[in-house]
């Protein structure tokens, strides 16, 4: 097939079958990385932290005490210090095998 039909067909086939239209979406039955993907996708990363202004490796956090949705507002990007602080993971790790940041 030519260049020129792939590109043809793509452009056609492009939003079609995004999100809910898509007959395999599975909304929050979704795995974390699944849902991590989808984040990365429609939630724009900045160039800094947001909350302390570093230029460091930034991640997403969930800002909702862990309460996963599909609201791209619940999240935000931010350094990995600013994560930690945000979940309180150094006040709360707890032996091998407990959950982190509850």
């Amino acid at each position: 097939m030519k260049e020129e039909t792939k590109k043809k067909i793509s452009n056609s086939l492009k939003g079609r079958y995004k999100a809910e239209e898509n007959r395999q979406w599975k909304g929050l039955k979704v795995k974390n990385s699944a849902l991590h993907e989808w984040l990365r996708n429609n939630l724009t990363k900045p160039d800094k932290c947001p909350i302390c202004d570093k230029d460091e490796k930034l991640s997403i956090a969930n800002l909702k005490n862990h309460n996963y949705t599909r609201d791209l507002k619940d999240y935000q990007y931010m350094c990995y210090s600013c994560h930690s602080k945000l979940d309180n993971r150094v006040n709360n790790f707890k032996k091998c095998g407990q959950e982190i940041g509850k």
